[in-house]
């Protein structure tokens, strides 16, 4: 009875739709009575139909878009879609079915259609006519929480680093879609994924890095946008700084000088303790692809006396130029003398103009310029030449200045020196083509200085809390912020990138540290990244061309010297 009365009711309302359509043949209501039921019982007031691309869907390209729908369709009236005929073409497949063809490649952007147009043969609508789907063949991008910036253990340590995609994501939040690996990534595992706001997740950590530094990287696989597009980078690069003690010196060293070349490290002199009685007469060969020492050799008497305090430049004729320097006796000297790398031999080299020690260098071509110090030159410049094998006055400055103070120079025509241990607040830029010496306007006096040249910039940092950034050209202090360690002075420095500067060692007072620390100058803001596994001051660092590591070699603790190396990989 109950089915009856079911069937009776359907007949009914079929007839009552062909009375109103009596275009509508036997053979159509046949085939379609049973979507016609479906679309009368259920959803009687608005007009079904499906959309391919769906509504509000984000896809790669779009040949076509299909509407079909559950109920015969009117005739389309041409003037109430004559817009949409601007830029597709309609094509009515059957009674139930329209597609619409672009007339022209969309490659990117929005599509967006009003469909109020459409409508069934009983006069029913959509409930949503607007119609919008996204056209995108943009490749996302993703980034860390720390950017391009050089990342420390403690930033791992803390159990979690985050990612932010450009765009929101599929297939992000999967475990699996990610694995770690690179020389610093250790045994890192990745136990769980959050999501925070935005395009942004949290990737929890397991297992620890290698805390010797190094690259640490993240592969992502089978993430893409949401309209199919893969990542433009799969693999997301993080540079973490470490160090390990990799050698041991024959003897502890500090206040030497170090050179490299051909892939070896070559380590001049120094003294042992506080005293300068303690000098040192041999070099040592560390080569940092084996990490072995591979020789010591001592240099007689009559080519120079042990020293310290001393510099070593590298020659255009690939051998190494040693000059100045105090001699066990405490006196400073103006002696210099050569070391052939090849041959492994010591020959004697011209005099200074000058005694100095703990002074400043700066090529220019081959052109050495040896620059104030302490001694009888302590105001002066001369240069060695080494076409002629000499040395010649060249400047002299206003204020004695020793290494604690710093060169920049951004041409082959001029540097500019300011900064120095006794406190001069000037900065001081001599024109080598010109021989003109001129002073512009001063700054904070600072003991030892970091120098950067990005644009017309000169940064710096010494021993009181701050970090300054200073315009030459605008002879102006443009920037200034407090480090995050107390101000430091006799550290070493090494660049990172175009706006980073990293800080290694030295005095914090009267004590040594172990802190390296990040300068970030776009940021005005510095935090420390990492430790030496000792606290030092005065050693001496040598950084592996084209390459992302550096050796810390012996140095100051207490009225001691330190006999190991220390590589620092980021």
């Amino acid at each position: 009875m109950k089915r009856n009365k079911i069937f009776i009711l359907f007949v009914f309302i079929l007839m009552y739709h062909c009375k109103i359509n009596p275009s509508v043949s036997p053979n159509d209501m046949e085939a379609n009575n049973v979507s016609l039921m479906t679309q009368l019982l259920l959803n009687p007031r608005n007009l079904n139909c499906k959309f391919s691309p769906e509504n509000g869907a984000i896809v790669q390209t779009v040949s076509s878009i299909v509407i079909e729908c559950q109920t015969i369709l009117q005739p389309i009236n041409t003037d109430s879609h004559a817009e949409l005929e601007k830029n597709f073409s309609l094509i009515r497949k059957d009674n139930f079915k329209l597609e619409l063809l672009p007339l022209e490649t969309v490659t990117e952007g929005k599509i967006q259609i009003n469909f109020d147009f459409l409508l069934d043969t009983n006069g029913r609508t959509l409930s949503e006519p607007n119609y919008e789907i996204t056209v995108d063949k943009t490749n996302p991008t993703v980034k860390t929480e720390f950017g391009t910036s050089l990342v420390g253990l403690s930033d791992f340590d803390k159990g979690f680093i985050e990612l932010e995609y450009s765009e929101p994501m599929k297939n992000h939040l999967a475990v699996g879609n990610y694995s770690f690996g690179g020389i610093g990534g250790g045994d890192l595992i990745i136990s769980e994924i959050a999501k925070l706001d935005g395009n942004k997740i949290r990737i929890f950590i397991l297992g620890n890095v290698n805390r010797n530094g190094g690259e640490v990287t993240l592969t992502l696989r089978n993430i893409t946008d949401m309209s199919g597009n893969t990542l433009s980078d799969s693999l997301v690069k993080i540079n973490m700084i470490g160090a390990r003690i990799v050698a041991n010196l024959s003897q502890g060293r500090r206040n030497h000088a170090s050179v490299y070349f051909n892939g070896k490290i070559y380590v001049f002199g120094g003294r042992v303790t506080n005293s300068a009685t303690t000098a040192l007469n041999t070099l040592e060969i560390f080569n940092p692809e084996t990490l072995q020492i591979e020789n010591l050799i001592s240099w007689s008497a009559g080519i120079a006396p042990a020293l310290s305090l001393h510099r070593a430049v590298l020659l255009s004729n690939q051998k190494i130029l040693i000059v100045g320097g105090v001699n066990a006796s405490s006196v400073n000297v103006a002696t210099s003398f050569l070391f052939d790398p090849i041959s492994e031999t010591f020959s004697s080299g011209p005099n200074l103009t000058a005694q100095r020690r703990d002074f400043l260098t700066h090529t220019i071509g081959s052109i050495h310029y040896i620059i104030g110090g302490t001694g009888t030159g302590s105001n002066s410049i001369e240069k060695y030449s080494e076409s002629s094998n000499a040395f010649s006055a060249s400047f002299n400055m206003q204020k004695s200045r020793t290494a604690k103070a710093s060169i920049c120079s951004s041409n082959d025509s001029t540097f500019s020196v300011f900064g120095g241990a006794t406190g001069t607040d000037a900065i001081e830029t001599f024109n080598v083509s010109s021989g003109i010496a001129t002073v512009s306007s001063s700054v904070d006096a600072i003991g030892n200085v970091v120098c950067k040249i990005g644009s017309e910039d000169f940064r710096f940092a010494g021993q009181s809390d701050s970090a300054q950034k200073w315009n030459l050209a605008l002879n102006t202090k443009t920037s200034e912020f407090v480090m995050e360690q107390a101000g430091r002075s006799g550290f070493s420095n090494l660049e990172y990138g175009e706006t980073q500067d990293i800080i290694i060692g030295g005095l914090i007072g009267a004590n040594v540290t172990d802190s390296i620390e990040l300068i970030d100058w776009e940021k005005n803001k510095s935090r420390q990244i990492g430790k030496l596994n000792y606290p030092k001051s005065s050693g001496t660092l040598t950084k592996i061309p084209n390459e992302n590591r550096a050796y810390y070699i012996g140095g100051q603790y207490s009225n001691a010297s330190y006999n190991i190396i220390e590589e620092i990989r980021w």
